[in-house]
């Protein structure tokens, strides 16, 4: 049995326990293009009972810390472990970045706060369906933005504990930012870019055709790395013998 070290972020108390097998195999029959849907699953199936908080609750990047933290203790090639045939996990991780600041600016006429995206809202996100032309890559920067750009004291519904609520109010909103004029579209875009830098949380997060990836970190002296973005993905650290057994490759 593989002892997973308890870890902590400034908000979270992260303690996870080996997977059993017939954890790994339920997470190996999970939709693989549902990569929220399969890391809040494989983070229950982990997490030590009692534990004070949901993992539905936790931001994007204590979600991607706490998958890498289990990764370190059961990958070959750990704790720095490879994350793609050209980078490690240090490449990445930004220990340093573990503030959750609200981050504002102003745009298209209004005062703008930028919140960490949630595993829930994430969920809903990948979840929404395509809105005419707006999927993929734009479906999840548009999502991204409808969901964590609020104009001051504006209500949202709780994705957690409303989540059919939360769903349709999440659909309209994207349908909101995709009827906006093109310049007003294009400077809150710009912030939000901007904003998602300056808010990162242990990672740079951004969106490809498939949903949330990780960008490099940058070099010393700022520059920009020449590294791949990397998908966090579940089924890297689930066992050859779950994978050989549903018949998945890892």
């Amino acid at each position: 049995m593989i002892t997973i070290e308890k870890t902590n972020t400034k908000r979270r108390h992260i303690c996870l326990n080996e997977l059993s097998i017939q954890a790994e195999m339920a997470l190996c029959a999970l939709d693989e293009n549902q990569h929220e849907k399969g890391l809040t699953a494989f983070l229950e199936a982990a997490q030590q009972t009692g534990s004070d908080s949901h993992p539905r609750s936790w931001s994007v990047g204590e979600r991607l810390f706490a998958l890498a933290h289990y990764c370190c203790h059961v990958m070959p090639d750990g704790p720095d472990y490879a994350v793609t045939n050209e980078s490690r996990l240090s490449d990445y991780l930004q220990l340093e970045r573990d503030d959750v600041a609200e981050i504002s600016f102003q745009a298209a006429g209004d005062d703008w706060l930028l919140q960490p995206l949630s595993g829930a809202a994430a969920e809903a996100i990948e979840t929404a369906l395509p809105i005419g032309s707006i999927k993929g890559r734009a479906h999840w920067i548009i999502g991204g933005m409808a969901a964590q750009l609020h104009r001051v004291g504006e209500a949202v519904p709780d994705p957690i504990n409303d989540e059919a609520h939360y769903s349709a109010w999440l659909t309209q909103r994207i349908k909101t930012f995709k009827a906006l004029p093109s310049s007003d579209f294009e400077a809150i875009y710009r912030q939000y870019a901007n904003a998602m830098v300056q808010g990162a949380q242990l990672f740079y997060t951004w969106f490809d055709e498939h949903g949330i990836i990780v960008l490099p970190k940058a070099l010393e002296g700022g520059a920009a790395s020449n590294l791949p973005p990397a998908r966090f993905r579940v089924l890297a650290c689930l066992s050859d013998s779950a994978l050989s057994l549903f018949g998945k490759p890892a």
